[in-house]
């Protein structure tokens, strides 16, 4: 069963809140095992000091000192620390700017593709002095753009023309009725082709990513607006209300409506 946890499952030692942001440092324990769980906001975790891996549907990455996790909101997955335990900072984008892209998808940065950028955080949040909360938002704001030009340049680097443009239709045309066929008719290529390129590249298939940016402009629809969830669920492409409360619970663990009365 998957559980929902708004922070860490670790050993939690400090919580920073920022505007936009929330910085959480936890260390877990040698060879400790998370089953699998989701976290509501999308989020970046920094490992400071250890060894873990991270597993997310078909994919792995095995995670190093100096690198970042990239995990949308609400995405499962399991963690497994290795022998000498871990040290983390997760850092949840609270209010995610919807122009960046760089939490569509989970995504692994290595230390090189952040620089000095992640030691520098840390220390920084263990400094806490009075100028710290606007560092470590400058910080944070700075990491998301070098993240966000490392995936653009990856992606570029391997990633098939065709294939880019699939994703970018399925990002900017979720709420629409498309079908896999004529995804892959406007990209030129069949539609297996397609399906079986898009897990391996992205780790989901392309109805799995158009479902969670569905849910992912519902939660912004619901938090800044009092519309009715009705008419959020026709706007963000569900068939009707039913469908989108069950959607929206299985992926965040949550309701819509209660997911408005948190917020």
């Amino acid at each position: 069963m998957t559980s929902t946890h708004p922070t860490t499952l670790g050993l939690a030692l400090s919580t920073a809140e920022l505007p936009g942001f929330r910085i959480t440092e936890s260390v877990y324990r040698p060879r400790e095992r998370l089953p699998t769980h989701t976290h509501e906001h999308p989020a970046l975790t920094l490992l400071v000091d250890g060894w873990f891996r991270e597993s997310c549907g078909s994919r792995s990455y095995d995670c190093l000192p100096g690198s970042v996790l990239v995990r949308p909101g609400g995405e499962s997955h399991e963690n497994l620390y290795g022998p000498g335990g871990a040290r983390c900072l997760l850092v949840e984008a609270i209010a995610a700017r919807p122009e960046v892209r760089l939490f569509d998808e989970v995504g692994y940065a290595p230390p090189r593709a952040t620089g000095h950028l992640v030691p520098l955080l840390y220390r920084e949040f263990r400094t806490r002095d009075d100028v710290s909360p606007l560092a470590l938002e400058g910080l944070c704001l700075e990491l998301v753009a070098a993240l966000a030009r490392y995936s653009v340049s990856e992606k570029t680097a391997h990633v098939p023309r065709w294939l880019r443009l699939a994703r970018e239709l399925l990002r900017d045309r979720f709420n629409e009725p498309l079908r896999l066929g004529e995804i892959a008719a406007e990209v030129g290529v069949h539609p297996s082709q397609l399906a079986r390129a898009f897990r391996r590249e992205f780790g989901s298939t392309p109805s799995a990513y158009v479902r969670r940016r569905r849910v992912e402009w519902a939660r912004r629809e619901l938090l800044r607006s009092e519309r009715s969830l009705a008419e959020i669920a026709l706007d963000a492409g569900f068939a009707d209300q039913s469908h989108f409360t069950r959607v929206f619970t299985r992926i965040q663990g949550v309701s819509p409506l209660r997911y408005r009365k948190k917020g």
